[in-house]
């Protein structure tokens, strides 16, 4: 596994920022990479999602910063530290937790059928759950259960 050089650092406190932790990176050897992650939507765009990669340039410095900063508490929190892992082996470590179903060509087809008939239906209970308006001059989506629109009292 050390043969990648690139570690995964998580449990990163949100108020550590990205110049200290590469110094502190820094001290374990030459970095060759360094992939701080930021929340890209949402509430928290552009905070820190609290983890980081980073690749060294030899086996032994990535060997000593897994070592010396795994534990290491840096503000609020202790680091975590291991060795990042490529798509293909979180592929394959999936497949170990997740059970996977096969399905032949045909359960397959017949799912997709299925799926396709419930959607469409879907679209039309949705297209009638649609009316205008006859203030407001344009389309409301009525509840289920109640296909006439509900005057309000000061609607006269």
């Amino acid at each position: 596994m050390g043969t990648s050089r690139k570690l995964w650092i998580g449990n990163i406190d949100k108020d550590v920022s990205q110049y200290q932790l590469l110094q502190l990176v820094k001290t374990c050897g030459v970095v060759k990479l360094f992939d701080f992650v930021y929340h890209t939507s949402g509430p928290l765009k552009g905070e820190p999602r609290g983890f980081c990669f980073i690749q060294f340039e030899k086996d032994a410095e990535a060997n000593r910063a897994l070592v010396k900063l795994n534990g290491l508490q840096l503000q609020k929190s202790c680091l975590k530290v291991d060795w990042a892992r490529d798509n293909e082996q979180l592929e394959q470590s999936e497949q170990c937790v997740s059970s996977t179903v096969v399905l032949t060509a045909v359960e397959r087809e017949t799912q997709i059928k299925a799926l396709e008939r419930k959607l469409n239906s879907l679209a039309k209970s949705n297209d009638e759950n649609v009316k205008r308006h006859p203030v407001l001059n344009r389309k409301v989506v009525l509840h289920p259960q109640d296909k006439r629109i509900k005057k309000k009292p000061y609607d006269r």
